[in-house]
């Protein structure tokens, strides 16, 4: 039994020696290789290795005769798949060591196609406004392909649907964004979606003028607004349609105010800076009603106007009033010698306090006339031993300017015997006789001037360069 076993397994390896045998034979006279059939895989992705599944190719002899089909194997193959495009695929079949026969195919290299998209990360922005267009920037996602290859990619490398966030699309304010690599490879993504509305208001360009001192007025000239929308975007506001009030502008405390600004569409209050009103000079433009005064006279400064220049050349008069509350300081003051103002203070709205001196005059007391306020003289008398002219009835009085008066003449009594004559300081009493000075000769006692001698008299006071004189004659 071994013995035929034995001789079976010998027949059957001559056997396929002399098949090898005649094979070899063969491929030495192979001439020429012909694809019968392509690979039955035609379409390849960039980086794809052959498939030789389906190739059939045969010998052609020196003869003309065909060989059964080759065994081709991956060696025998020069394929590169790095290129998109259609390749040319390379046989080469070694018909012995020193001879070797070549033949081509083509086939198509592809990129390699997606078939499943996962999202990583989600777009930044996710909430939109009617109308906006949509963003996936900030989303990444991962991208399987039908090669089998992973790759991670961002926002650029997808396209997506819709392109505008419509509250028309909105299911309960969501809107469902799907995005594609490919034809197979999707994913979706949610937003929301709100109406369009306004916001609120922004300065496009300032006024031309921003800065003002107080007192001035707002001008809106230059001044642009825009309504502010919640998609971001704006509508420009015409400055003929901005109102506001036309009052003067007061620094609030904080260096400036707001002016508030209406409009059909709402209200926007605009910031200015207010400097305080600075007064660089005051002119008395108009003196008080009473500027003269006599000595221990009350001063008032009634009727006084103040003539304001401020530190940008604008001017205004003041005038003065008792009743301003908080506005002048004048403690009631009486004329003294030689007093040339008063001090008048003055708080400018709030913002600086001056001190104005307010020139005066006043007038030194002085004698401004003598008059007789006791018994008349006569124009004449009779002379006779004896007689005479009780001066004792002469009261001569000066009359000063702050309406003081003086008795000029005083009498008083020096003794139990006799009255004295006395005159005030500096006043003087003489009596001629025909231009001659009989004073001590005729008034005898102290008191009587005796007329015992014909003549022209004349009785002179003098005070302070004033005269009172009587003229009388006797006979």
């Amino acid at each position: 039994m071994k013995k035929r076993i034995l001789l079976l397994l010998l027949c059957i390896s001559l056997v396929a020696v002399a098949i090898a045998l005649t094979a070899c034979g063969e491929d030495r006279d192979i001439v020429e290789l012909t694809v019968v059939e392509g690979p039955t895989k035609k379409e390849y992705v960039v980086g794809e290795k052959i498939d030789l599944t389906g190739l059939v190719v045969v010998g052609t002899k020196a003869d003309g005769s065909s060989t059964n089909p080759l065994n081709i194997t991956e060696d025998m193959i020069s394929f590169d798949s790095s290129q998109i495009g259609t390749t040319t695929v390379t046989i080469a079949y070694p018909v012995s060591s020193k001879n070797t026969v070549y033949q081509t195919f083509t086939v198509k290299i592809t990129e390699a196609k997606a078939v499943k998209l996962d999202i990583l990360t989600n777009p930044t922005k996710t909430a939109y406004v009617d109308g906006q267009s949509i963003s996936l920037e900030g989303l990444t996602a991962k991208i399987t392909f039908s090669d089998g290859e992973e790759v991670e990619a961002n926002y650029t490398a997808f396209t997506f649907s819709p392109s505008v966030a419509k509250l028309s699309d909105a299911k309960e304010g969501e809107v469902k964004v799907t995005v594609y690599k490919g034809a197979k490879a999707t994913a979706v993504i949610t937003i929301t979606v709100e109406e369009k509305k306004a916001i609120g208001f922004e300065v496009a360009t300032h006024a031309k003028k921003t800065e003002y001192i107080d007192g001035e007025f707002f001008e809106v000239e230059g001044l642009t607004l825009l309504q502010r929308f919640n998609d971001g975007s704006f509508i420009p506001i015409p400055t003929d349609e901005l109102n506001f009030d036309n009052s003067a502008l007061l620094d609030e405390g904080e260096g400036g105010c707001n002016v508030t600004l209406t409009f059909d569409l709402g209200s926007f209050d605009y910031w200015v800076k207010v400097t305080p009103k600075i007064i660089k000079d005051i002119i008395i433009a108009t003196k008080p009603d009473k500027h003269e005064y006599r000595i221990g006279e009350e001063i008032t400064i009634d009727g006084l106007v103040l003539y304001l220049v401020f530190q940008n050349a604008e001017s205004e008069f003041f005038p003065y009033n008792s009743q301003y509350n908080g506005v002048f300081e004048y403690e009631i003051q009486y004329a003294k010698e030689g007093q040339t103002y008063v001090e008048l203070i003055m708080h400018y709205r709030g913002n600086e306090t001056k001190t104005i001196q307010v020139p005066i005059t006043v007038n030194p007391l002085m004698a401004i006339d003598l008059i007789n306020t006791g018994f008349p003289i006569e124009d004449s008398y009779e002379k006779g031993e004896g007689k005479y002219i009780d001066l004792r009835n002469l009261s001569i009085v000066a009359m000063f300017n702050d309406d003081f008066t003086e008795e000029l003449v005083l009498w008083g009594k020096i003794d139990a015997e006799g009255i004295s004559l006395a005159l005030a300081e500096g006043a003087t009493l003489m009596v001629t006789r025909d231009k001659v000075d009989v004073t001590k000769v005729l008034i005898v006692d102290e008191y009587k001037l005796m007329l015992e001698a014909e003549g022209s008299y004349i009785i002179t006071v003098t005070y302070q360069g004033l005269k009172w004189m009587a003229t009388f004659t006797v006979a």
